[in-house]
């Protein structure tokens, strides 16, 4: 059988997804990267304006800051996978994420914590635009999907993993001003070589390349909405089983018997090795979905994960509880790549709601986390997690 030309769907379509994955990357990096500096920029402005800002109001300011941006994200990605359907998604994409950049660059100029607040606002709208980047992804074969589901699930978390190094490093060494200009000028760089790289996709949220149309199989059948509900909830638990920790590693690393000043060193370390494990995951179990039954992996994957949760509570030593963390995030990377997969054959709103839910739970895990450890105790929170 000969093989499909460099030129031909296969080729176009596995350099969409290479390029997709980049991209993903790189705003998953610039947008944690944002993230980590907020606190320190937020008191920067109060100093600059003349009126420093008191310690709670300076929390508040950042915690205000950071939240909003995931609200709109949600928001957006709905918006991106609408206007897919509907507008080249190679211009979509492109535009995206040069307005992401100039954004980006706004930040480096800015004076008030009130305009910070609102860039920040727009800057959580664009940041749907991974929804675009998971219609292009999902865009694939059925037996490849999955597997490059789980690609851009990986990039994106090593996005997440790198931003905020980055950011820390930067921050310090260049200032500011410069850090935020250099992230911008990657943006933009990002923004101008896509949609050379991109192949168009005609009819992208109207028939999948397998032949299918969008929305045919289960949703024919009626029972596809209901199955895309259940699909969204376990989407929602999976993600706050990866995100629910960070609020809490300052106590947690205490009561593991670590010394106040290599604390930050241990809670990075920890973070950067679970998250590096959470991107394996996702990559290993987008591959091995296309040959094991999605529900079997699943339960399976989810079983586990509950389990590690658990262990993390009876955990008594740093590395004990890194090993649990890392099997836990591990396992539970195995839901969005194969519960997206399944959503792309309902069409690219059903995508765009299974990103909006897994952002929703970059908020709803640290917000249940803080909310169990006061309400009940830090050791109610493995639990209620699991």
């Amino acid at each position: 059988m000969s093989q499909p030309e460099a030129g031909g769907p296969d080729g176009a379509e596995g350099r969409n997804t290479a390029v997709a994955c980049l991209g993903q990357a790189c705003v998953s990096f610039c947008s944690n990267f944002v993230a980590l500096l907020t606190p320190f920029y937020v008191e920067a402005l109060g100093r600059l304006e003349g009126r420093p800002l008191q310690p709670a109001a300076a929390v508040v300011w950042s915690g205000a800051i950071i939240a909003a941006s995931g609200l709109t994200e949600i928001a957006g990605s709905f918006l991106w996978a609408y206007l897919a359907g509907r507008v080249s998604v190679r211009f979509l994409y492109g535009r995206g994420v040069a307005c992401h950049a100039v954004l980006m660059a706004v930040f480096a100029y800015l004076t008030d914590v009130r305009w910070l607040l609102l860039t920040r606002l727009a800057q959580g709208f664009l940041g749907g635009v991974s929804t675009i980047g998971l219609i292009i992804v999902a865009h694939s074969p059925s037996d490849a999907r999955a597997a490059r589901v789980g690609l851009f699930q990986g990039a994106l978390t090593l996005g997440q993993v790198l931003g905020p190094l980055a950011a820390a490093m930067a921050g310090a060494a260049l200032g500011f001003r410069a850090a935020f200009l250099l992230a911008a000028a990657l943006l933009a760089a990002l923004a101008a070589a896509a949609p050379l790289a991109l192949s168009e996709m005609p009819g992208v949220s109207g028939r999948l390349p397998d032949g299918r149309a969008a929305g045919s199989g289960q949703a024919a059948r009626g029972d596809g909405g209901m199955a895309l509900v259940a699909s969204l909830l376990l989407v929602l638990a999976a993600g706050c089983q990866i995100t629910f920790l960070p609020a809490l590693l300052p106590k947690v690393v205490a009561g593991l018997g670590v010394p106040p000043s290599r604390a930050q060193v241990v809670a990075g370390a920890v973070v950067a090795v679970y998250g590096a494990a959470a991107a394996a995951g996702a990559v290993f179990f987008g591959r091995l979905a296309g040959r094991t039954p999605p529900r079997r992996l699943l339960a399976a994957t989810v079983v586990v994960a509950s389990a590690a949760v658990l262990a993390l509570g009876r955990a008594r030593s740093v590395t004990a509880f890194a090993i649990a963390r890392c099997l836990q995030t591990f396992a539970v990377s195995s839901v969005f790549p194969v519960v997206a997969s399944a959503a792309a054959a309902q069409g690219g709103v059903a995508l765009g709601a299974v990103n909006a839910v897994r952002l929703l739970s970059t908020s709803v895990g640290p917000a249940a986390a803080a909310a169990a450890s006061a309400g009940l105790g830090g050791g109610a929170v493995y639990p209620v997690v699991g």
